[in-house]
């Protein structure tokens, strides 16, 4: 497997749903969820790092 940026690791976890539920609720898009979208930003964050 070759080194992804950051872009692609957001693009990973869009076309791949996980299924994850918050407080009774499914969250459809980890990358924009209020919950999940700064902590999937920072690991984008370290991604890009390889470069």
């Amino acid at each position: 497997m070759t080194a992804r940026t950051g872009k692609e690791y957001l693009e990973g976890l869009r076309s791949h749903p996980r299924d994850i539920w918050i407080e009774g609720e499914q969250v459809k898009d980890v990358t924009t969820h209020p919950a999940f979208a700064r902590c999937a930003g920072s690991i984008a964050s370290l991604y890009d790092t390889q470069f």
